[in-house]
């Protein structure tokens, strides 16, 4: 350990609450001292107050955070409150890398067409356990070029993990023109409580035959999933 740190005594109360099994490590910045317990209520004694690095292992997810303790007054905290998934080509540890089609560079995207074409689908590799998690944020953006008579919508779906059981979804509106930029929505996953994988989808439709030509193409940047609890 660098440093003197309150020897024999007790400074910060930590107590962490979980509802599954969870591991916690905390280390304090510039003092080489690690605490680490796993189980779903943690108490941790420590022999300073302020800024302590709280690295949290649930459902083979990780989450480092800092948690901030005052001199004797114990704190309580969530170790999970929300998770990036997936950021522009990164993905988080313990959540697969991959999309089952359409993966580009820093992002994915699929393009359904009117005529002829079937929808596009795109499917994460990696599923993820929604029990502790109550809300999907994800960033797109979307650009349609459709011709007469036709129209093109995309959306972003939970499904089931390793099957096609859409549990909860989001639909753009229907239309023929404009362009989305960067975008961000939110699902509600509250009622769910089993492992997932996210799908995003375009598609187009045509009312006036071959010459209604052109794309709807959706574009994802990124999934937070977020405890609100």
């Amino acid at each position: 350990m660098t440093g003197k740190a309150n020897a024999g005594g007790v400074l910060g109360l930590l107590n962490v609450t979980c509802a599954i099994e969870t591991t916690v490590t905390l280390t304090k910045p510039g003092y080489a001292v690690t605490f680490t317990k796993t189980g779903t209520n943690l108490s941790f004694k420590l022999p300073m107050a302020g800024d302590w690095t709280m690295t949290s292992v649930q459902n083979g997810l990780t989450q480092t955070r800092t948690v901030t303790l005052t001199a004797g007054v114990p704190l309580t905290v969530e170790p999970i409150t929300d998770i990036m998934l997936y950021n522009r080509g990164v993905y988080a540890t313990g959540f697969a890398s991959g999309w089952s089609s359409g993966e580009g560079s820093g992002s994915v995207s699929k393009t359904g067409g009117p005529y002829m074409k079937p929808r596009g689908y795109a499917k994460s590799t990696g599923s993820v356990n929604l029990s502790e998690f109550e809300t999907v944020q994800f960033e797109y953006s979307s650009s349609f070029n459709l011709g007469y008579y036709a129209n093109g919508d995309f959306g972003f779906e939970v499904v089931r993990a390793g099957t096609d059981t859409v549990l909860a979804s989001w639909t753009a509106p229907r239309r023929t023109y404009g362009n989305d930029p960067l975008t961000t929505q939110t699902i509600d996953v509250s009622s769910i409580n089993e492992a997932v994988n996210f799908r995003i989808w375009a598609d187009g439709y045509s009312g006036g035959g071959e010459q209604a030509g052109g794309t709807c193409s959706m574009t994802l940047y990124s999934v937070k999933v977020i405890s609100t609890n």
